[in-house]
């Protein structure tokens, strides 16, 4: 069976990671092709992981590829051309992100809609953000099945090495949007109260990379350590993970963390109530809050409580479900 996905570009973010952990799954029962039309937005270290499993590639004018079925990752996209290009048997749209964050949304597209065979949502609240019931359903992103043996390697940076500091780190693509704003907030609030730590952060970012670093580096306890192939040692070493989006759909991270038995500080968007119990497997940070002091209690005292915790976390991959989708085309 071949499978196309069409994403726009292929860079660091939480939408290769899910295209990534799809075909690492099923590339023994399916033929992916992934095709992306953004040329100047590739990050070559992605790409050159998908091309383990999978045939990477620009989508050329003119050119026409066909396939069993095609899997959009994009809720904005020049559908008009791209659907002369891409002739399946089935199509599904695989929401990652925000619906109806601007105009020419597909969503509110009759003749796309009609187009589709399903609606894949990788969290409850984004079904609920769809109002599209009739062909959504959610699956929830998968985590690398060997996840712990990952997080069980060493690796060489000078980081996490004081055990008298509190460890945090955050793994993210470098934009705006993720909420570096509100984490130099929480690094100020924390030099303000003399709490000694360490923050690494992994990832990179397109145009807003350097205005970030700018922006953070004022911290001597800040350390950028660019694309990580397996970030995962670093979050278990880590006290917590802090994400402190405006909105994440489904943060796989997030998820990866709690995998791994370390708390999160996650602010509360919409879909923070899906991955994180408040004051249970981490804190939640008031999304409009200006002044994070009052958190400062819960960072420090509670830390060992959350890790406690998370050692009863389980999650079950649903794999199951992308089955029924390959298996009744």
């Amino acid at each position: 069976m071949k499978v196309v996905i069409y994403n726009e570009t292929i860079f660091s973010g939480g939408i290769e990671k899910c295209i990534e952990m799809l075909i690492c799954y099923f590339n023994k029962k399916c033929d992916f092709e992934i095709v992306y039309v953004d040329e100047k937005k590739i990050d070559i270290n992605i790409v050159n992981n998908l091309k383990k499993y999978a045939k990477v590639h620009k989508l050329e004018d003119n050119q026409i590829i066909e396939a069993d079925i095609c899997i959009w990752c994009r809720l904005y996209m020049d559908y008009n051309k791209l659907k002369k290009q891409i002739k399946a048997k089935k199509y599904y749209l695989w929401v990652h992100s925000k619906p109806r964050e601007r105009e020419n949304c597909l969503l509110d597209d009759k003749e796309f809609l009609d187009t589709l065979d399903g609606i894949i949502c990788v969290s409850n609240t984004i079904k609920e953000m769809l109002d599209v019931d009739e062909k959504s359903c959610v699956i929830h992103n998968f985590l690398p099945q060997n996840i712990k043996n990952l997080a069980a390697e060493d690796f060489d940076d000078e980081v996490f090495k004081d055990k008298t500091k509190l460890k945090l780190i955050t793994v993210s693509r470098l934009s705006r949007g993720k909420g570096f704003e509100r984490i130099s907030r929480l690094l100020k609030m924390l030099k303000q109260n003399k709490i000694d730590f360490e923050y690494i952060i992994i990832g990179k970012g397109r145009a807003k990379e350097k205005e970030i670093k700018d922006e953070l580096s004022v911290y001597k306890e800040v350390k950028f350590l660019g694309y990580k192939e397996n970030p995962y040692p670093y979050i278990k070493k880590a006290d917590y993970l802090v994400q402190l989006s405006d909105f994440e759909s489904w943060g796989n991270v997030i998820t990866e963390s709690k995998m791994l038995g370390t708390p999160v500080i996650v602010t509360n968007f919409k879909t923070a109530n899906e991955q994180v119990i408040d004051n249970v497997n981490g804190i939640l940070i008031d999304l409009e809050e200006k002044e994070y002091t009052k958190y400062l209690n819960k960072i420090i005292d509670n830390k060992s409580l959350y890790r406690k915790n998370l050692e009863y976390f389980e999650y079950k991959n649903e794999t199951h479900k992308w089955n029924d989708i390959f298996n009744n085309t």
